[in-house]
């Protein structure tokens, strides 16, 4: 097996980067491991090679449970190693002989949804794979409330004042019978974690670190049971020894050297019998492991239901508990809640209405500046329109039109999948509010010439405000970058090996990019003017 090692001259450091990608028998690529540069870092090489696993790699280490065809379908790991405004965040998913699918943050286990959300600020990939993130209206909304500076303190701490008054209130004046129902359901949530008997925030922790520890005891079973034995047998080494002390003279010369040997016996003896007794205690172990698997899948769904994290839905437990002594309490501040809630109703109409014509205005210069970016991507004829619905306007909804005489629709059904991936492009060029890394997977689909270069263009404008990696074909973009990587398959095609190349190399791989021959004189001749 062999082993890629890729190091490229480090640019200034963004606030978050990608600073290694570590890949192992992925598809062709059996052992790679990548230490990536700032500003823009292409990655090229010839159709099959294996381009389209690095982005299938990025895919998975951010939690996705990518199609895994029969080519992928061995054991594999993937690990991506991030700094995050200065400090480092790994992301791992492997998948093991049993063909579970593992995810994994700073080396611990993980959910995949754990891993999503951890990576979804750390970087983002635009490619034919990204309909998901674009169809979602959270996103579409953020990037208007970014672009437009919109501010929701206001409203946001109102809804919180009404959310409190409700909760206080309980409905159970509307309703008498509600305030019986939420001290059912309360009860229950109680009883639950009761019968749980937690011992403490970090038990679920310190369970997975004792299974860890066990389990890796059990798979060590064999090699201690082969010690055991080879200490403890009567004609064995330690035996040996014992006739070797027996048969010294016992003369005070010698004294010292007995008792060094008697000595290393008795302990290798001590050391038999104790691994004797682990091997005997196989059963106990495979008790214990089985009693915390248990447990950690109790405690894990605990979580989950109640949070997240145990942490968290003890805490949730605990205002439960303060809820019930509310609920129990005297009704003496229902009035005064009331009177509360009525003042509150205009104060936060007001602030919503705020709200929405910010958004309505921010929508409608997001959209004109993006429709102005879009002639750069190749998309000459197209405009975005940014609908505004909702009292607040968080309705939120990207339109794309491809030209003048098309109707306009919902961005991920109008959009091809190229034309969505240079969309993709012009939304980041424009809000360049973001600092996660950004990664192109084949955004120059279907063009070439003077358009491809100028989305070489946006996409070093890019460069120079966050990490940009880019999966191309075109060698006008490739020229631009700042670091290039070239993946090659292996002679019998059952390998590829990925490389950074610079000087005379990255001259051959543009002229291969041009002509398909590398070392023709006129290719070479304009990949060294491209360069330029």
């Amino acid at each position: 097996m062999l082993a890629f090692v890729i190091t490229c001259e480090k640019a200034m450091p963004r606030a978050v980067r990608l600073l290694a990608l570590q890949v192992r028998n992925l598809g062709v690529l059996h052992d790679v491991t990548i230490d990536l540069s700032d500003g823009l870092t292409v990655v090229t090489g010839e159709t099959g090679a294996g381009k389209t696993l690095i982005v299938d790699a990025l895919e998975l280490a951010r939690g996705s449970d990518m199609r895994l065809d029969s080519s992928l379908m061995s054991t594999f790991s993937v690990t991506a190693l991030f700094s995050d405004g200065g400090h480092e965040v790994s992301l791992g998913r492997e998948l093991s002989d049993s063909k579970r699918l593992r995810a994994t943050i700073d080396g611990q286990v993980a959910s995949a949804e754990a891993i999503a959300r951890t990576a979804e600020s750390l970087f983002t990939i635009h490619g034919q794979r990204m309909a998901t993130r674009a169809a979602s209206r959270q996103w579409q909304r953020d990037i208007v409330d970014n672009f437009g500076a919109v501010d929701t303190t206001a409203m946001v701490a109102l809804r919180q004042q009404r959310h409190d008054l409700l909760v206080a209130l309980g409905d159970s004046a509307d309703d008498p019978t509600r305030r019986e129902r939420e001290l059912e359901v309360l009860d229950f949530q109680i009883q639950e974690y009761d019968a749980l008997r937690v011992q403490s925030e970090s038990e679920l922790i310190a369970a997975v670190e004792e299974l860890q520890e066990l389990s890796a005891l059990r798979d060590a079973a064999g090699a201690i049971a082969g010690a055991s034995e080879l200490l403890t047998l009567d004609d064995g080494p330690v035996q040996r020894i014992a006739a070797v002390l027996s048969a010294l003279p016992t003369s005070d010369g010698l004294g010292d050297v007995r008792l060094s040997i008697s000595s290393a016996v008795e302990l290798l003896r001590d050391a038999g019998s104790a691994l004797r007794e682990m091997v005997d205690d196989d059963a106990s172990i495979d008790e214990r492991l089985a009693r915390l698997e248990a447990r950690v899948d109790e405690l894990t769904r605990f979580a989950r239901k109640y949070g997240g994290t145990l942490e968290s839905a003890i805490r949730a437990i605990n205002i439960a508990r303060q809820r019930v002594e509310e609920l129990n309490s005297s009704e003496e501040q229902v009035a005064r809640t009331r009177q509360q809630l009525v003042e509150i109703r205009p104060l936060l109409e007001e602030a919503e209405a705020k709200v929405r014509s910010d958004r309505q205005r921010a929508a409608q210069q997001f959209a004109a500046s993006v429709t102005d970016v879009l002639p750069r991507v190749a998309l000459p004829h197209a405009r975005i329109v940014v609908g505004v619905s909702g009292n607040d306007g968080a309705e939120i909804e990207f339109a794309y039109q491809p030209h003048r005489d098309a109707p306009a629709g919902p961005l991920t059904e109008m959009a091809s999948g190229g034309e969505l991936s240079r969309v993709m492009l012009a939304l980041t060029l424009v809000s360049l509010t973001e600092s996660a890394v950004a990664i192109f997977d084949e955004v120059d689909a279907g063009i070439g010439g003077s358009t491809a270069q100028s989305i070489g263009d946006c996409l070093s404008a890019l460069a120079r405000h966050q990490q940009v990696i880019a999966v191309t074909h075109t060698a006008s973009i490739a020229a631009k970058a700042t670091s290039h990587w070239v993946v090659e398959k292996s002679p019998d095609g059952t390998s590829a090996s990925v490389r950074c190349v610079v000087g005379i190399e990255r001259e051959r791989e543009i002229a291969r990019m041009l002509s398909g021959d590398p070392d023709s004189a006129e290719s070479l001749a304009l990949a060294r003017q491209l360069l330029a």
